[in-house]
């Protein structure tokens, strides 16, 4: 609830008279102060105008549990007077106009007045010779902005291409393997052709527009060696020597990275001074030695390598093993056929029955069969010796031939398939799997006109061999598999630390993790909302957090990309169970919880405005009783999936993973429509609460309320737990808490004789 100054609660709770609402306007050309009536505030207090006609409701509208309170109101005023009120807004530009609005009550002193919020004028503004209408919006949103400034050319001159365009990390809590962005990287290409290890000339380079340039002369590297040169002449290499400091010349492939030589290699962990900068890795591999960790250089957080950090990838091996039979794959060997039988048995030459042998020429000698010789039922048959070449694996069938044809019914078929019909030479190849023949023959089986010439007929044949080793095999060690040059760099890094005074943790140097000091230091450090806008509540809800688990709430993570600072504070919010609020002077937190043990304000009948107190049924699309919360998000992966986070908390002692078994079985399996990704949440025991807080929230469908209320309810606001005291004969209220979701102001009004009102808006625990 609001806290209220002493003597203003003391005299609305008297409820024996009406407060009188106060607007001061801060234009450019000066200030204006007006209200329903025309009077003084006090002795000491200025005169106010009476130019208002209509105070609207002040409201906070809700775009869901934890969007942020931010209230708004409409006003109508008379434009008369020696100095129409038009004119103000026509001296300047009138949005953004700030505007202060009081409540205060007559006999009290000026400085009794209490802050309903501090505003600005927005659009739509519109006035006619009569009357003015406002909307005015909390000062709060002119605070909002896109936060999150890229990484570019004028800051960092030496930036790695890809770098460019990317956002300087803003780091909350112990982050584990940040991607950091190279900011001095030097010039980088790679090479269009291979290069032997004593090449000096012909040394192209692809120096492609999306390459960082090469400076016109310096020292290179390649892999492990480094290379001198004189010059570029088109984007080939001038006046180069090979192996220079101390390395070796070495062949490099096609494709093959090639850096620019520096004394410094300069990666950005963060845009802001760091607490502190844990283990570093270039392509998963942790770095022991060679580079430089600056928390604070020049106000953003750096690696800084000597050089152009190269990782070795390693197997480890270790063999011993004596002597033994290797198996080998071949490569298919071609068994030709010799000649075999043929029907009928003159009239035709087979297949190397003159003595010779089928050399794979394809070209004889060959069997040939005229138009008589083939009548169905005729046949050649090719012969093969027995196979010793090792273990089958696969045997195809080939035959060569050429078929000469005139007219009639013709088919010739060859181990049991029919030969296409050719006028030229043709290779058919029969897959016969693992089953090696010994003889095949081409048939024909319909009479036709014509004659074939057979070629060649031979088997291809795939089979694995055994050899046998001399000697047995002894190894051990490593052995170098692959060489990552400038690989990913990432780190482990503990954000954002408190100042001396330990304005935001309440500990000198403390790292900011908790929730609640999180946004505060956001809103300041980012937003510009100056420190005076805290106020106790953000210290309530720190201490809250810290004891919801046994480890505390604790926020882990980055903002890499711009990001619109409420939907930021809106995220963070639904990830830790707060309530934000700005009226434009002062900023509320509030962490929210289940428990409605007791309430922070009894309604008893009296307050409640005659008629008004009306019950409604929540609805079942508000039902949520089963839920998984993916959190601890892989920064090494594209966010925005489920796929990116490392864990799930799907169970829990109080609900499973089939969710609260009573709801399920009333209203069905039941949970939100969109993955719910927690991007900086990494303790188990947090997801795990946050989870159980959604279900237990919105399990069961259940009552809510709306009812009209009197002045002496203005403290309570959103995140409130109220118990009413209003028997009825047909409501059953008792023991029943709600929790208020909205809380509408709409001032009272001298000339409509309208006294002030509040709309309360409340769900039952």
């Amino acid at each position: 609830m609001k806290t209220l100054n002493e003597n203003f609660a003391a005299e609305k709770d008297k409820r024996a008279s009406v407060p009188v609402t106060l607007a001061v306007f801060h234009f450019a050309s000066g200030v204006v102060y007006v209200s329903d009536r025309t009077l003084r505030a006090g002795v000491d207090g200025p005169e106010f105008a009476g130019l208002v006609t209509s105070w609207g409701a002040l409201t906070a509208p809700a775009h869901g549990l934890f969007s942020v309170a931010l209230p708004e109101v409409t006003v109508e005023l008379a434009n008369t007077g020696p100095t129409p009120f038009s004119s103000y807004l026509e001296s300047g530009v009138p949005e953004d106009t700030e505007v202060e609005l009081f409540q205060w009550f007559e006999g009290l002193a000026y400085a009794d007045r209490e802050p309903l919020g501090r505003f600005v004028i927005s659009s739509p503004v519109s006035y006619s010779d009569s009357s003015v209408r406002l909307a005015l919006v909390s000062a709060f949103i002119k605070k909002n902005r896109i936060v999150g400034s890229p990484i570019t050319r004028d800051e960092f001159p030496y930036a790695d291409t890809d770098a460019v365009g990317r956002t300087k990390g803003i780091v909350y809590g112990s982050v584990k393997q940040l991607p950091c962005h190279p900011v001095v990287a030097g010039g980088m290409t790679t090479l269009v052709s291979d290069v032997t290890a004593s090449q000096t000339t012909g040394i192209t380079l692809s120096m492609s527009p999306n390459e960082t340039p090469l400076p016109a002369s310096g020292t290179l590297q390649a892999c492990k060696e480094k290379l001198s040169y004189t010059g570029i002449t088109g984007k080939t290499l001038t006046g180069v020597t090979r192996g220079v400091s101390g390395t070796a010349a070495a062949a490099h492939r096609k494709g093959a990275s090639i850096f620019e030589v520096r004394s410094d290699f300069t990666y950005l962990v963060a845009g802001h001074p760091v607490k502190s900068i844990g283990d570093v890795y270039v392509g998963g591999v942790r770095v022991a030695s060679g580079v430089t960790k600056n928390t604070n250089s020049s106000g953003r957080a750096t690696l800084v390598f000597a050089e152009k950090y190269a990782v070795e990838k390693a197997v480890a091996l270790s063999v011993d093993q004596g002597s033994h039979e290797h198996r080998t794959t071949g490569a298919s060997s071609e068994v030709l056929g010799t000649g075999g039988s043929h029907y009928p048995s003159s009239g035709v030459n087979w297949i190397g029955v003159d003595g010779s042998v089928c050399d794979g020429s394809r070209t004889g000698p060959k069997l040939h069969g005229d138009s008589t010789s083939w009548p169905a039922g005729n046949y050649i048959q090719a012969n093969f010796p027995a196979w010793t070449g090792g273990t089958i694996r696969g045997v195809k069938l080939c035959i060569a031939y050429e078929k000469y044809l005139s007219t009639g019914g013709k088919t010739i078929k060859f181990a049991g398939n029919v030969l296409p019909d050719t006028s030229g030479v043709t290779t058919l190849r029969f897959t016969n799997g693992t089953s090696y023949p010994g003889s095949v023959q081409c048939v024909a089986d319909t009479f036709h006109n014509g004659h074939i010439d057979v070629y060649e007929i031979w088997l291809e044949v795939e089979a694995d061999t055994l050899t046998s080793a001399a000697t047995g095999v002894a190894l051990s060690g490593n052995s170098t598999a692959d060489m990552v040059v400038g690989g990913l760099v990432t780190c482990d890094v503990d954000g954002y630390a408190d100042d001396a005074s330990g304005t935001y943790t309440g500990s000198p140097g403390g790292l900011i993790d908790n929730p609640a000091d999180v946004m505060r230091h956001f809103m300041q450090a980012h937003m510009d909302v100056p420190s005076e806008q805290f106020g106790p509540s953000f210290v309530t809800a720190r201490n809250a957090l810290a004891q919801a688990t046994p480890g505390g709430y604790r926020f882990a993570g980055v903002i890499d990309r711009p990001v619109d600072a409420l939907d930021q504070l809106e995220s963070w919010a639904a990830q830790s169970r707060l309530k934000l609020r700005h009226d434009g002077t002062e900023a509320g937190l509030r962490f929210l919880t289940n428990d409605a043990a007791s309430a922070d304000k009894t309604i008893g009948r009296p307050m409640v405005g005659l008629g008004s107190l009306k019950v409604s049924r929540t609805g079942r699309e508000e039902v949520v009783n089963r839920l998984a919360v993916h959190y601890r998000l892989d920064l090494t992966k594209p966010g925005g999936k489920p796929s990116g986070y490392l864990a799930v908390a799907d169970s829990s002692a109080a609900y499973p993973g089939a969710g609260d078994t009573a709801s399920v079985s009333l209203y069905g399996p039941r949970t939100v429509r969109k993955p719910t990704l927690m991007d900086f949440v990494a303790d188990d025991a947090m997801a795990s609460d946050l989870r159980d807080f959604y279900i237990s929230r919105f399990k069961d469908a259940g009552r809510r309320i709306t009812m009209s209320l009197y002045l002496d309810n203005i403290e309570l606001e959103e995140g409130d737990v109220v118990e009413l005291d209003c028997p009825s004969s047909a409501m059953d209220f008792s023991g029943a808490m709600f929790h208020v979701e909205d809380v509408s102001f709409r001032p009272g009004s001298l000339a409509a004789a309208r006294p002030d009102e509040l709309q309360l808006r409340a769900r039952e625990v």
